[in-house]
């Protein structure tokens, strides 16, 4: 049976900031709930609830729970690779995302396309809801969050041109990041970047 969607992605989008608050904390103290008490109390996200707090703490402690060290040390050291570590997180963490990138984007990069539409987006959500039928508890609004929520990541990451609307360019990946993916033989990381081993 196929892994379940994550469908908490409509929590903010890459959240560069709040995440390498976190990760500087977590590797001066590995201690989630430590780390969690201290962010609360001390309001280090800077969000005007406590609730939203939590909400994003959360989201950002399991995406660098499933972190390779060195996507951790390179957050926490504010990396110009940041942002491109934080997305492959997203990817991996929420397989919704990755799987359209990795489905649809990579493949039409793949064959010299470089423009994505909505029809890309929905004719991929219907192609999943057989195998993902928790999509199907989705709202209306909540689909739509999530959809605003893919394509702010896309252009945070800098995937699609944010003064041309979904039109696919090649990011800026550094050589480094790259190797280190290769080394770790994470062919996933490497699509989910455009980076497929092969492509020109």
């Amino acid at each position: 049976m196929k892994e379940k969607y994550k469908l908490s992605l409509a929590v903010g989008a890459l959240l560069q900031p709040e995440t390498c608050i976190i990760a500087k904390l977590y590797i001066a103290n590995p201690n989630w709930n430590a780390l969690r008490e201290m962010v609360v109390n001390e309001n280090l996200l800077h969000k005007t609830r406590i609730s939203s707090t939590f909400r994003y703490f959360l989201e950002i402690k399991r995406r660098l729970s499933i972190a390779y060290p060195f996507e951790l040390e390179l957050v926490a050291r504010e990396d110009p690779a940041t942002p491109y570590v934080l997305f492959v997180l997203c990817c991996r963490y929420y397989g919704l995302l990755g799987d359209f990138v990795r489905e649809v984007i990579q493949d039409k990069v793949s064959i010299g396309q470089d423009f994505i539409g909505m029809d890309d987006y929905y004719h991929f959500i219907e192609s999943k809801r057989p195998v993902h039928p928790e999509l199907d508890t989705l709202s209306s609004t909540s689909f739509e969050k999530i959809r605003q929520v893919i394509f702010k990541i896309l252009k945070e990451v800098g995937m699609v041109n944010a003064n041309k609307e979904y039109s696919i360019q090649r990011m800026t990946v550094p050589g480094y990041l790259v190797e280190q993916y290769k080394k770790a033989d994470d062919l996933a990381a490497l699509e989910y970047l455009l980076q497929r081993i092969g492509n020109k």
